[in-house]
């Protein structure tokens, strides 16, 4: 096993060393031509006890003549800071911090794999307690030996079939392990080899191939997008224009999330869906407000391939996966298959586990497409850890990986409980403590598949669990549990993760029921509902009637329609994460449907639908029977065709370009949209009549034919 990588960094002598009062001044002097013994030597984590609660420190002790030494104090943003005049005699170990004021020094007694004593600097004593890296890493492996039986009942409790399960500690790996069943049905065991889908902890890997570029000199966190990509536009166009690279890899575009739009159309590719970004609503100004959002983290992948020619997907597996050695790692869900140990992703329904069709995401995927196994991700564990390094030399350098692990926007919300601390969003990353311990890390959720990615920055410390379980807690709950053994502390159970939720689901059923609102019969028979509905950004919508009611397909989702009341309905499909979202029909003033309000994106107002024109209308045979004179008393209008547009000619007026509205309705490109058109079609033949709708009234023209009419 390779030896571990350490953070360096430059000493930062900004402290008036440990500034929370920790101000404790040595009485007498160093004393002096102790002989060096190698007991103390060695990496020690620790803390000084303060009135404020532990400081934690990290010392580095090297045995030689003279010894020297450094000491990391991450609360105080203090790394490298060197240690002096050390002297080492028997089991008494002194040394000091040195170019701090108030003579901070360490007075303590190595007692096997402990270091204790006290501290002083300036005036006063403050005890410390450090215990030798190597023994907690003995302690940690020890304890995570034993650890599988816990897991096994946590896997149990929550259903989860399967997890893969991998632990970094100090460069090393102390646990890789599989628990439970990749495929329930055929009993196969989960492996640390086993492919799982890790969904949104793919978003770091966007945001590292980012910083590649970074380090490349081709690209800077804060290039404005347009710089990279001229043709992105969003709704506000100041808002497009000013908008970094940074800004989407920190979810502050204003934009919400939109998520419908690429989940249910998987054959949209990533240059449409660029497209579709300037008809999607904003809800907040750029960099006011943190919103999660999977397209920024799409852009950002465009903008890799557009910087280096390559496909987002060439790119990280060839700087990312191929030097850290992770070769089974890929984008595709639909060939894990073919790659021998892999996960089948579940949910539940009657207590019983179901298998869930793999969720494609391939324009999506810079925000969520990877699969990969905890056996290869320990390997991202370790760069991350390293500040960079991988298996054969550095891969990103140091001030990138910072960069990336540094809270840059504030997530909002108060922490839940007192575990965790305050959360903010690095590049990739969310940015949380939890008890006290500086961590950062993404879950990722995708259909029959949980993962999380958690990093403890100032502990050495790296864990993933990948499990095949939709929407699962039990990724948090066995990483938490993980991080407690190794971190030393106390161990806190997290209780049933499923409490409240039948009171949850009491309430739910409760709100359908008074959302229902008053009794009213539909305005129409069921087939004038029917038809093709279209929205720039997203895209378009078939309703189709039947003898009992509606459903509405949406790229390869298909709703079953509940009638609420008059013109509103909801999506009835408990299964589908769009169930229960509201939609309503509007009638034009002639009484026909011509548009659908539906409530795409909680966040934002509900988006409005047009009834889209008659597929037909590009097609030139069927054109050709619009084409012909119209007559309506003495005034004759002729709509003629060049290729796939019609025209129509009044006499004293210019000719007007007809534009295709919905069904057979037209309008005219030169006039305001309360101008239409409208055709009456037999089932063969020719058109019969014209009909003129315009504020001033409705005119039918019919169809003359011959010179005369």
């Amino acid at each position: 096993m390779r030896p571990p990588s350490l953070r360096s960094h430059a000493p930062r002598r900004r402290l008036s060393l440990l500034a929370f009062a920790l101000v404790l001044v040595l009485a007498g002097g160093l004393p002096a031509g102790l002989a060096g013994q190698d007991g103390a030597a060695g990496r020690w984590e620790g803390a000084v006890r303060t009135p404020a609660g532990e400081l934690r420190m990290t010392i580095e002790l090297v045995a030689g003549d003279p010894w020297s030494g450094s000491v990391d104090i991450p609360q105080q943003g203090a790394q490298g800071l060197a240690l002096t005049e050390i002297r080492i005699a028997g089991d008494s170990a002194v040394f000091a911090i040195a170019d701090i004021p108030g003579d901070p020094t360490f007075r303590g007694v190595v007692a096997g794999d402990s270091l204790t004593g006290a501290f002083t600097q300036g005036g006063s004593v403050l005890d410390f307690g450090f215990v030798r890296a190597e023994a907690r890493v003995r302690e940690s492996i020890a304890a995570l030996d034993s650890i599988g039986p816990w897991i096994e009942e946590v896997l149990e409790e929550l259903k989860v079939p399967g997890v893969g399960v991998g632990v970094v500690k100090d460069g090393e790996v102390i646990h890789l392990a599989g628990y439970g069943l990749r495929d329930v049905e055929a009993e196969l065991p989960a492996t640390p080899s086993t492919l799982f889908a890790i969904g949104s902890s793919s978003k770091a890997f966007t945001a590292a191939a980012i910083g590649l570029l970074v380090d490349d000199g081709v690209a800077d966190w804060d290039d404005r997008v347009q710089h990279h990509i001229p043709e992105f536009a969003l709704a506000d166009t100041v808002v497009a224009s000013r908008i970094t690279l940074r800004d989407l890899l920190t979810h502050r575009s204003g934009l919400p999330r939109h998520d419908v739009i690429w989940y249910a159309n998987p054959e949209v590719g990533r240059e449409e869906l660029l497209d579709r970004m300037a008809h999607l609503q904003p809800t907040a100004d750029l960099r006011a407000r943190w919103q999660y959002n999977n397209f920024g983290f799409m852009v950002a992948g465009v903008a890799v391939e557009r910087m280096s020619g390559q496909s987002w997907e060439a790119f990280v597996d060839e700087r990312i996966f191929t030097p850290l050695g992770m070769e089974r790692s890929n984008f595709d869900i639909l060939s894990l298959p073919e790659m021998g140990d892999h996960a089948r992703g579940y949910g539940e329904e009657d207590e019983e586990f179901v298998v869930l069709p793999y969720r494609a995401i391939p324009a999506m995927g810079p925000a969520g497409s990877i699969n990969s196994s905890a056996e290869e991700m320990v390997e991202w564990l370790r760069l991350q850890l390293s500040g960079g390094e991988g298996p054969a030399g550095r891969i990103l350098s140091d001030a990138i990986v910072r960069e990336m692990q540094d809270p840059h926007m504030v997530v909002g919300g108060r922490p839940n409980g007192t575990l965790e601390g305050p959360m903010s969003y690095g590049l990739g990353w969310f940015v949380q403590p939890y008890r006290g311990h500086y961590r950062v890390q993404h879950g990722g959720n995708i259909d029959g598949f949980s993962a999380l990615v958690e990093l403890y920055l100032d502990d050495a410390l790296g864990i993933v669990v990948l499990s095949n379980r939709n929407g699962s807690p039990a990724p948090a709950r066995i990483s938490e549990r993980i991080a407690d053994h190794v971190l030393g502390l106390e161990i806190i159970d997290a209780g049933d993760a499923g409490e409240g939720d039948d009171e949850e689901e009491d309430d739910e059923e409760e709100d359908e029921e008074s959302e229902k609102g008053p009794e009213g019969p539909p305005s129409h028979d069921w087939p004038a509902y029917a038809g093709p509905f279209e929205h720039p950004g997203y895209g378009a919508f078939e309703v189709r009637a039947g003898d009992d009611g509606l459903e509405v397909i949406y790229g390869i989702e298909t709703f079953p329609l509940e009638h609420l009341r008059f013109d509103a309905f909801r999506i009835a499909d408990e299964d589908s994460p769009f169930d229960g979202i509201r939609l309503r029909f509007l009638t034009s003033l002639d009484g026909q449907v011509n548009e659908l309000e539906i409530g795409l994106e909680p966040a934002a107002d509900p988006v409005l639908l047009r009834r889209a024109p008659d597929p037909s209308t590009e097609d030139p045979a069927f054109l050709e029977r619009l084409v012909g004179r119209y007559r309506f008393q003495t005034q004759t209008v002729t709509v003629a065709r060049r290729g796939t547009t019609l025209t129509v000619t009044v006499p004293g007026q210019p000719t007007y370009t007809l534009v295709p509205r919905e069904g057979t309705v037209f309008g005219a490109e030169e006039l305001p949209d309360s101008y239409r058109i409208r055709f009456e079609l037999p089932e063969e033949g020719p058109a019969a009549t014209l009909t003129f709708r315009q504020p001033n009234g409705n005119f039918t023209f019919e169809r003359v034919d011959g010179d005369d009419g």
